[in-house]
């Protein structure tokens, strides 16, 4: 038994041996397979590798045996070719001398064996050789003429698509700044163009019509084929390479094969469907600038394209019904996009005195659908992290595509031809034309134009018509107002896409002022109170009612931006101050009832583009008018924001009061929010006395009150400085002058500072031509001037806080710097501004403006030479300014440039340090409610005559005065019935530094406007005792010198000190020579 089991285990042993050498023969027998195939590779190019691996059943030897003598072979035929057919690679103008029928073998056996890497210098001399056989008149030497033998016509078809389609594939690959590609370039062209075009083929006799027919269904069959395998993405592709750059690198030798090879299809209608041809035709359009290079190096297919129709075709096929689903699946980019808006406006602009009002329609709402795509391409991108500046969207996520970057330059000349004058024309018809074209515009009956119905058709199409049944009194049936809703609508998709066109567009638009006249009559004509019913369903904006606002919206603020007071109050262009007066109203009360009413949230009335542009063109007439009244007192305050009301809402902090406060405060009664403000400040110091501190105790001598000022209040914190600060003054002997600072001292301090640093003296500060004090070009000789401008600011900021008015006239330019309105609102117009800061330059910039020669003969440049301290600085007004000649067209620039730098340029650094120290003590939010003239009224007081009434009801008395004492009352009488305004004004100004009233009245003052009796000179006056009041109060005068001296005051305090004097007529004179001498500014 155990001898059996013994057999078996090694009889299974001996079994798995035998397998193991069997499976080791194999692995031996394959591997050496694969060493001959790499062997094989080695010997033939790779060229059968494939086959190798199809054929393991066939023996190693036997399949060596067969490459090698398949090499051999190919080797034979090689070199018989390459005698043939090298002759034409040498001699590009050879005549052929071989057969047709050997040639026709020889490219038999040629393509049999043909590779795509290896023979593509081969094809090329192929491509020579049918480029002279085409063009013989031999029928023996012609290679068309194969066409005619039946027996080989099968063949030679197949050989035909196959030359044509690698032509193809060759040309796909071929850059233009190679000399030796732009050669390849022609050569595959021209032979794709002679073997489809019958009638170059000589050699070849076409017996009649019919014949004819049938050879052009053959041609037709292959640009079929040929569109099937990418023709135009090929030469696309080309064509960017060549065209899509600075400078073309394709001419008229290598760009004319090349148009000739794209109408080829398109005048044969080679095309399987017609969504293929706008397939092909949005391919070719979306090359940058593709037109203009037509027009620029091969001006005669401009021509050809006319007589054939071609243009007529591609704008219809670019405007057909259903081209707009082809192109959103077909256009990937927001470059694309542009392109072939560009393109296609170029084609409408060509053939513009052909078109009937439906095309111009069409063409209208294509650009727009145009637009709206590349806005939307824009914003799909806009995930991503990766944003760079485009010469035309603006900030942009688009896909990186340098070759758009660098052509964009012809792309924007192409957009440019939209606002061209006669392409505004063309689009709005005679619409434009009409002096008045109010919104309920009757339609006439039976009007057989088609574009009425087309119009409202389109409307609908585009998505801009409100409802089919809307109430509006914009009769959109209308087709005559239809129209110029779409086309109104094209404009203001460009405005709002066309980020950095933007001011091209819109002065374009405003020439000669017709169009914002004949919008403001429509959007006049609905009315505000239809726009606001638009909005009460939902706040959609993009309606036709709201396209048309928008437009106009844009279009005059841009209008009123570059008009100057002379034309727009005196010569009142365009419109009238009755307009301004309805426009500003209208805008009121738009803006005001989407806020109050809460028809749009808080984020969309920021990003909204409707609400914007209103919003913007209703604060330029709003601060036009500060600036300069047009407009009647309490034109822009609404009821529902006054006194009560406002302060109700307010308090129970409704949404709809913070918003207006943020846009429109204006809305709002000026004492209200005067109020407000120091509402807010109380808020703020109440919350800063949580944190009790020390008042903080600062000595400062008299002779160096600015540089000990700027010492001690610079080192402190924000909101130490808003804290109680004590003052206390250093005498010229270096002892501290007696007193005790009960915010009066401090108040002195900030006087005198205030009064120094604005001294134009000092060189930090000067003065315009009315008066104005705006920071100083120069004032760099100071040591540490933008720190001095952060201090001065801050002080300011503190005599805001604190309520003391200080008698400093600011700019309005500088107070709109400070507001921030130049940030806020980039188009805010500094040549408004110029006549009160430089009247000689701006009569000069106005002359510029209104000049009627040559400007280009006065050689200006975009640059500006400065006059610091005695050196000539040289400023460019814009990059590369000095080398950008002024001329017509850009003098609009040049002038508002030069404002700009004159009033911001040249001082940004002072402004920027001056209002960084006013907003830490003053919070921009706290400013923003307030005008530019506003904002001088909270630092300097109110500008209106002083109300006598209300000082004589807020005043304090001391040292024995009272309301009915007989002095007190020939002081009142002779300030009423003696004093004219301005003597009141000095009064004023005696006693408080200030000869402006506060804000909200005397009952503000800080301290309280006070009156004592004194019987001494300042200097032995020692206060109130109780002899001196109560000889006051009986008015005792045992004192002669009381009846001698002048008034004195201490303007720390706001008090006035009066002797007790005998006479009306003494107190008259000698209080008459004491305003007027400015004596009395001392301390107590």
């Amino acid at each position: 038994m155990f001898v059996s089991v013994q057999k078996t285990n090694r009889s299974a042993d001996v079994v798995e041996e035998a397998r193991a050498a069997r499976e080791q023969r194999v692995r031996d027998k394959r591997r050496l397979e694969a060493v001959v195939m790499i062997q094989v590779k080695n010997c033939l190019g790779g060229t059968w590798v494939s086959t190798v691996a199809t054929n393991r059943g066939l023996p190693v030897q036997a399949f060596v045996r067969r490459c090698l003598c398949v090499k051999h072979l190919r080797a034979e035929c090689q070199r018989e070719f390459d005698e043939t057919f090298r002759q034409y690679a040498v001699q590009n103008d050879t005549s052929p001398t071989v057969p047709v029928d050997d040639v026709f073998s020889m490219l038999r056996e040629f393509f049999f064996m043909f590779n795509t890497k290896e023979d593509r210098e081969r094809f090329r001399n192929v491509c020579y050789y049918l480029i002279a056989s085409i063009g013989s008149e031999k029928p023996h030497l012609n290679y068309m003429s194969i066409m005619q033998k039946s027996e080989s016509v099968a063949v030679w078809r197949r050989q035909v698509i196959m030359i044509l389609k690698l032509c193809v594939h060759y040309l796909s690959a071929l850059n233009p700044d190679s000399p030796a590609d732009a050669r390849d370039l022609v050569t595959y062209s021209q032979t794709i163009i002679m073997l489809t075009h019958a009638s170059q083929w000589k050699a070849v006799k076409i017996p009649n019509e019919i014949v004819q027919k049938v050879m052009n269904n053959v041609t037709i069959k292959w640009l079929q084929e040929l569109v099937r395998v990418g023709l135009y993405p090929a030469v696309r592709d080309v064509l960017m390479r060549g065209l899509a750059r600075t400078t073309p690198t394709l001419n008229k030798t290598t760009f004319f094969p090349l148009l000739t090879l794209l109408m080829r299809p398109m005048v044969m209608e080679a095309f399987a469907s017609e969504t293929d041809k706008q397939k092909a035709l949005i391919s070719l359009l979306s090359v940058p600038g593709f037109i203009v290079h037509v027009e620029t190096i091969c001006p005669v297919f401009i021509e050809t394209f006319r007589k054939q129709g071609v243009l007529k075709m591609w704008m219809e096929l670019l405007t057909s019904e259903d081209v707009w689903k082809v192109m959103r699946e077909n256009i990937r980019t927001a470059n694309a996009a542009l392109c072939i808006t560009a393109n296609l406006a170029n084609i409408f602009w060509l053939e513009k005195s052909k078109t009937n009002d439906v095309d111009v329609l069409h063409v209208v709402s294509t650009i727009i659908f145009l637009l709206d795509l590349c806005r939307e391409l824009n914003a799909t991108h806009q995930n991503t992290t990766m944003t760079k500046w485009h010469a035309v969207l603006g900030w942009s996520s688009d896909r990186v595509d340098p070759c758009y970057h660098d052509s964009m330059q012809y792309t924007t000349q192409q957009l440019n031809l939209i606002w061209k004058r006669e392409f505004v024309k063309t689009v709005f018809g005679n619409s434009l034309e009409r002096k008045t074209m109010n919104g309920p515009v009757s339609a006439k009956k039976n009007d057989p134009t088609p574009g009425n119905f087309k119009a409202t058709a389109l409307l609908q199409r585009l998505g801009l018509h409100h409802l089919a049944k809307t109430s509006t009194k914009l009769k959109l049936n209308d087709g005559e107002v239809s129209r110029f809703a779409i086309v109104s609508a094209m404009y203001q998709c460009a405005i709002n896409c066309l980020v950095n066109l933007r001011l091209h567009i819109l002065t374009g638009l405003i020439v000669e002022g017709r169009l914002p006249m004949q919008l403001w009559n429509i959007v006049r004509g609905i009315g505000v109170g239809q726009f606001v019913e638009l909005l009460k369903p939902t706040p959609n904006t993009y309606t036709t009612e709201f396209q048309l606002l928008g437009l106009f919206c844009n279009l005059t603020s841009h209008l009123i931006i570059l008009m100057d007071d002379l034309e727009l109050y005196e010569e009142q262009k365009i419109f009238t101050i009755n307009d301004l007066l309805e426009m500003s109203k209208f805008l009121n009360d738009l803006i005001f009832r989407i806020i109050w009413d809460g028809l749009m949230s808080s984020a969309q009335m920021r990003s909204d583009q409707l609400f914007t542009s209103a919003h913007h063109l209703m604060r330029i007439l709003y601060e036009r008018d500060s600036r300069r009244r047009f407009a009647p007192d309490d034109h822009w305050i609404m009821k529902e924001a006054k006194g009560s009301a406002f302060f109700s809402e307010l308090k129970e902090n409704h949404n709809n009061v913070q918003l207006l406060l943020a846009f429109a405060p204006h809305c709002i009664p000026h004492h209200d929010r005067v109020k407000l403000f120091r509402q807010w400040i109380k808020e703020d110091k109440q919350s800063d006395q949580d944190k009790p501190t020390a008042p903080i105790l600062i000595a400062v001598q008299r002779r160096r009150i600015v540089e000990d000022g700027y010492g001690h209040i610079s080192r402190l914190k924000p909101e130490e400085l808003k804290g109680v600060i004590r003052v206390r003054f250093i005498n010229a002997e270096g002892m501290a002058e007696a007193g005790i600072d009960q915010d009066g001292v401090f108040k002195e301090f900030l006087e005198e500072t205030i009064k120094r640093v604005f001294d134009p003296n000092l060189h930090l500060f000067k003065t315009t031509v009315d008066n104005r004090i705006y920071p100083s070009p120069t004032s760099g000789i100071q040591d540490e001037h933008l720190q001095l401008f952060s201090f001065v600011g801050r002080i300011l900021g503190k005599a805001v806080y604190e309520g003391i008015v200080v008698d400093v006239p600011l700019a309005n330019f500088f107070l709109s710097q400070i507001l921030g309105h130049q940030a806020a609102n980039p188009t805010y117009s500094y040549f408004d501004e110029l006549p009160s800061f430089d009247v000689e330059l701006s009569r000069m910039l106005q002359n510029l403006k209104r000049y009627q020669g040559k400007v280009e003969e006065l050689e200006l440049t975009f640059s500006c030479d400065e006059d610091r301290l005695g050196q000539v600085v040289s400023h460019e007004l814009m990059p590369g300014g000095r080398f950008v000649e002024v001329t017509d067209d850009n003098k609009i620039s040049y002038i508002h440039l030069m404002a700009h730098f004159r009033m911001h340029g040249q001082i940004k650094q002072q402004v920027n340090a001056f209002t960084r120290g006013f907003l830490s003590i003053i919070k921009p939010e706290w400013i923003s409610i307030f005008s530019p003239p506003e904002l001088q009224k909270l630092i300097s007081g109110d500008s209106q005559t002083i109300d006598l009434k209300d000082l004589r009801k807020n005043t304090q008395y001391y040292g024995g005065f009272h309301s009915s004492h007989r002095v007190v009352g020939w002081l009142w009488d002779v300030l009423e019935n003696d004093f004219n305004e301005e003597e009141r004004g000095l009064f004023l100004k005696f006693v408080t530094s200030c000869s402006k009233p506060p804000l909200l009245g005397f009952s503000y003052m800080d301290p309280p406007f006070s009156i004592r009796c004194v019987e001494v000179s300042d200097d032995q006056d020692s206060g109130d005792t109780l002899g001196s009041v109560i000889r006051g109060f009986f008015t005792i005068n045992r004192k002669k010198i009381s009846t001698t001296r002048l008034p004195t005051s201490s303007t720390c305090f706001n008090l006035l000190k009066l002797p007790n004097y005998s006479k009306k007529s003494v107190l008259r004179e000698k209080l008459r020579y004491a305003i007027r001498s400015n004596a009395g500014f001392e301390l107590s």
